[in-house]
Protein backbone atom coordinates (compact mmCIF):
# COMPACT_ATOMS: atom_id res chain seq x y z
CA UNK A 1 0.00 0.00 0.00
CA UNK A 2 1.45 3.43 -0.88
CA UNK A 3 2.59 5.63 1.97
CA UNK A 4 1.02 9.00 2.64
CA UNK A 5 -1.82 10.50 4.60
CA UNK A 6 -4.76 8.31 5.47
CA UNK A 7 -7.79 9.08 3.31
CA UNK A 8 -10.81 7.71 5.22
CA UNK A 9 -13.24 9.46 2.87
CA UNK A 10 -11.53 8.08 -0.22
CA UNK A 11 -11.47 4.61 1.32
CA UNK A 12 -15.28 4.75 1.39
CA UNK A 13 -15.14 4.72 -2.43
CA UNK A 14 -12.39 2.11 -2.74
CA UNK A 15 -13.31 -0.92 -4.83
CA UNK A 16 -12.61 -3.42 -2.05
CA UNK A 17 -14.68 -1.49 0.47
CA UNK A 18 -17.72 -0.91 -1.76
CA UNK A 19 -17.60 -4.50 -3.01
CA UNK A 20 -17.66 -5.76 0.58
CA UNK A 21 -20.56 -3.45 1.47
CA UNK A 22 -22.55 -4.49 -1.60
CA UNK A 23 -21.81 -8.19 -0.95
CA UNK A 24 -23.10 -7.92 2.62
CA UNK A 25 -26.16 -5.94 1.54
CA UNK A 26 -26.97 -8.40 -1.26
CA UNK A 27 -26.58 -11.36 1.09
CA UNK A 28 -28.93 -9.81 3.64
CA UNK A 29 -31.45 -8.93 0.93
CA UNK A 30 -31.34 -12.47 -0.50
CA UNK A 31 -31.82 -13.91 3.00
CA UNK A 32 -34.86 -11.67 3.42
CA UNK A 33 -36.26 -12.85 0.07
CA UNK A 34 -35.70 -9.46 -1.57
CA UNK A 35 -33.88 -10.99 -4.53
CA UNK A 36 -34.78 -8.23 -7.00
CA UNK A 37 -33.30 -5.58 -4.72
CA UNK A 38 -30.21 -7.73 -4.13
CA UNK A 39 -29.63 -8.14 -7.85
CA UNK A 40 -30.21 -4.41 -8.38
CA UNK A 41 -27.57 -3.47 -5.81
CA UNK A 42 -25.02 -5.80 -7.41
CA UNK A 43 -25.83 -4.68 -10.96
CA UNK A 44 -25.59 -1.02 -9.90
CA UNK A 45 -22.02 -1.49 -8.69
CA UNK A 46 -20.79 -3.91 -11.37
CA UNK A 47 -22.24 -1.79 -14.19
CA UNK A 48 -20.79 1.42 -12.81
CA UNK A 49 -17.34 -0.14 -12.44
CA UNK A 50 -17.52 -1.50 -15.98
CA UNK A 51 -18.61 1.81 -17.52
CA UNK A 52 -15.94 3.69 -15.53
CA UNK A 53 -13.14 1.43 -16.72
CA UNK A 54 -14.28 1.55 -20.33
CA UNK A 55 -14.34 5.35 -20.25
CA UNK A 56 -10.93 5.41 -18.52
CA UNK A 57 -9.49 3.20 -21.27
CA UNK A 58 -10.92 5.41 -24.01
CA UNK A 59 -10.07 8.77 -22.41
CA UNK A 60 -6.61 7.86 -21.10
CA UNK A 61 -6.39 11.10 -19.11
CA UNK A 62 -3.37 11.59 -16.86
CA UNK A 63 -3.72 12.45 -13.20
CA UNK A 64 -2.52 15.72 -11.69
CA UNK A 65 1.27 15.96 -11.43
CA UNK A 66 2.90 14.03 -8.61
CA UNK A 67 4.28 17.26 -7.14
CA UNK A 68 0.74 18.29 -6.16
CA UNK A 69 -0.34 14.91 -4.77
CA UNK A 70 -0.60 14.01 -1.12
CA UNK A 71 -1.15 10.32 -1.97
CA UNK A 72 0.46 7.94 -4.43
CA UNK A 73 -1.93 6.85 -7.18
CA UNK A 74 -1.62 4.96 -10.45
CA UNK A 75 -3.76 4.56 -13.55
CA UNK A 76 -5.88 6.90 -15.59
CA UNK A 77 -7.79 9.70 -13.93
CA UNK A 78 -10.95 10.24 -15.97
CA UNK A 79 -13.53 9.48 -14.62
CA UNK A 80 -12.87 8.95 -10.91
CA UNK A 81 -13.56 5.34 -10.02
CA UNK A 82 -13.82 6.16 -6.33
CA UNK A 83 -16.49 8.79 -7.04
CA UNK A 84 -18.53 6.58 -9.39
CA UNK A 85 -18.31 3.55 -7.09
CA UNK A 86 -19.38 5.62 -4.07
CA UNK A 87 -22.46 6.88 -5.93
CA UNK A 88 -23.34 3.36 -7.12
CA UNK A 89 -22.87 1.69 -3.74
CA UNK A 90 -24.42 4.25 -1.40
CA UNK A 91 -27.03 5.34 -3.93
CA UNK A 92 -28.19 1.75 -4.43
CA UNK A 93 -28.40 1.25 -0.67
CA UNK A 94 -30.43 4.45 -0.38
CA UNK A 95 -32.80 3.15 -3.06
CA UNK A 96 -33.23 -0.06 -1.04
CA UNK A 97 -34.15 1.96 2.05
CA UNK A 98 -36.54 4.16 0.06
CA UNK A 99 -38.16 1.06 -1.46
CA UNK A 100 -38.51 -0.89 1.79
CA UNK A 101 -38.96 1.60 4.61
CA UNK A 102 -42.28 3.10 5.57
CA UNK A 103 -40.59 5.81 7.59
CA UNK A 104 -40.03 9.15 5.94
CA UNK A 105 -37.07 10.00 8.19
CA UNK A 106 -35.32 6.77 7.15
CA UNK A 107 -35.81 7.54 3.47
CA UNK A 108 -34.58 11.13 3.81
CA UNK A 109 -31.66 10.01 5.98
CA UNK A 110 -30.62 7.30 3.53
CA UNK A 111 -30.65 9.66 0.54
CA UNK A 112 -28.87 12.42 2.49
CA UNK A 113 -26.28 9.92 3.75
CA UNK A 114 -25.63 8.61 0.24
CA UNK A 115 -25.17 12.13 -1.13
CA UNK A 116 -22.90 13.08 1.78
CA UNK A 117 -20.71 9.98 1.47
CA UNK A 118 -20.35 10.27 -2.30
CA UNK A 119 -19.60 13.99 -1.90
CA UNK A 120 -16.92 13.39 0.75
CA UNK A 121 -15.27 10.71 -1.36
CA UNK A 122 -15.09 13.03 -4.37
CA UNK A 123 -13.87 16.07 -2.46
CA UNK A 124 -11.16 14.02 -0.74
CA UNK A 125 -9.87 12.76 -4.12
CA UNK A 126 -9.43 16.33 -5.37
CA UNK A 127 -7.97 17.57 -2.06
CA UNK A 128 -5.35 14.82 -2.05
CA UNK A 129 -4.41 15.53 -5.67
CA UNK A 130 -5.47 12.11 -6.96
CA UNK A 131 -7.93 13.66 -9.43
CA UNK A 132 -8.90 16.84 -11.16
CA UNK A 133 -12.32 18.18 -10.14
CA UNK A 134 -13.67 17.27 -13.59
CA UNK A 135 -12.61 13.63 -13.03
CA UNK A 136 -14.69 13.51 -9.86
CA UNK A 137 -17.72 15.24 -11.39
CA UNK A 138 -17.61 12.83 -14.34
CA UNK A 139 -17.36 9.91 -11.90
CA UNK A 140 -20.45 11.16 -10.08
CA UNK A 141 -22.25 11.49 -13.43
CA UNK A 142 -21.33 7.93 -14.46
CA UNK A 143 -22.53 6.60 -11.10
CA UNK A 144 -25.80 8.52 -11.16
CA UNK A 145 -26.52 7.68 -14.81
CA UNK A 146 -26.00 3.95 -14.30
CA UNK A 147 -27.94 3.99 -11.03
CA UNK A 148 -30.89 5.73 -12.70
CA UNK A 149 -30.84 3.20 -15.55
CA UNK A 150 -30.81 0.26 -13.13
CA UNK A 151 -33.58 1.81 -11.03
CA UNK A 152 -35.73 2.50 -14.12
CA UNK A 153 -35.38 -1.06 -15.44
CA UNK A 154 -35.96 -2.50 -11.96
CA UNK A 155 -39.06 -0.35 -11.51
CA UNK A 156 -40.45 -1.42 -14.89
CA UNK A 157 -39.82 -5.10 -14.12
CA UNK A 158 -41.31 -4.76 -10.64
CA UNK A 159 -44.45 -3.28 -12.16
CA UNK A 160 -44.62 -6.19 -14.61
CA UNK A 161 -43.72 -4.07 -17.61
CA UNK A 162 -40.96 -4.41 -20.14
CA UNK A 163 -38.06 -1.94 -19.96
CA UNK A 164 -38.22 1.06 -22.33
CA UNK A 165 -37.81 -0.11 -25.94
CA UNK A 166 -38.69 -3.65 -24.90
CA UNK A 167 -42.04 -3.88 -26.65
CA UNK A 168 -45.61 -3.70 -25.52
CA UNK A 169 -46.60 -3.29 -21.90
CA UNK A 170 -49.40 -5.35 -20.41
CA UNK A 171 -52.88 -3.85 -20.48
CA UNK A 172 -54.93 -2.87 -17.42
Amino acid sequence: RPEGPVDPCGELGDGVVVTAIVAVAATVLFARHRRGLAVGVVVALVGTVTVTYVVKAVAGRDRPTSAGRLVEVVGDAFPSGHASQAVACYGALAIVVVATSGRRWAKVGAVAGAVLLAGLVGVSRVYLGAHWASDVVSGWIVGVAWLVAVAAVSWALWRGERPPGGGETPGP
